[in-house]
C-alpha cells in the first residue's frame, strides 16, 4: 500500500493492527497491499490513479506487482488500502515505526499511541503524532 499512515483516521487499532478511513479523492480510488514477510517482499497496485511524479503517457494502473528479497527487522508487516479503508498489522511495531504505529483506539477514540496514553477523537494519525510528540524545536540537542 502506498498510503502515508499520517492520513489515515484510525477507527479500531489494538497494538499491531489498525483499521482506518483515508478519505483522500483522488488517491483512495482502487486498491493498495504491500507484505513483508520475514526477508520477502510483495507490493501491489490495482486500478489506482497514476502519481503526478510518474512519468507516464497513462492516467492509471490497471495492475502492478512487485515481489522481492530484502533484508528485514520485521516478522510481518502488512497494509491494504481499498478505496476509503486502509488497514495495517506489524509484528513488531513500536514508537520507531513510523508507518506502522502502535495504536490502542475503539470506534475513533484513541486511548493510547505508541506507548503514550492519551484521549482523541476522530483524528488522523498525522495530527495525533504532532500533539503527542511535538518536533524538536532546538535541533535535536
Amino acid at each position: 500500500g502506498d498510503v502515508p499512515s499520517d492520513e489515515v483516521c484510525v477507527f479500531i487499532g489494538f497494538i499491531f493492527c489498525q483499521e482506518g478511513f483515508y478519505c483522500d479523492c483522488p488517491s483512495n480510488l482502487g486498491c493498495a497491499h504491500s507484505l513483508t514477510l520475514l526477508c520477502c517482499s510483495w507490493d501491489q497496485l490495482t486500478c489506482k490513479s497514476v502519481r503526478k511524479e510518474e512519468k507516464t503517457t497513462s492516467c492509471c494502473v490497471l495492475n502492478r506487482t512487485n515481489c522481492e528479497l530484502l533484508p528485514s527487522l520485521a516478522i510481518c508487516k502488512y497494509r491494504t488500502q481499498a478505496c476509503c479503508v486502509d488497514t495495517r498489522m506489524a509484528i513488531p511495531t513500536g514508537p520507531q515505526d513510523y508507518e506502522f504505529p502502535c495504536v490502542l483506539n475503539f470506534m475513533g477514540i484513541t486511548c493510547c499511541f505508541n506507548c503514550k496514553p492519551t484521549l482523541k477523537f476522530c483524528k488522523k494519525t498525522g495530527a495525533i503524532r504532532a500533539d503527542l510528540f511535538p518536533p524538536n524545536t532546538n535541533g535535536g540537542l
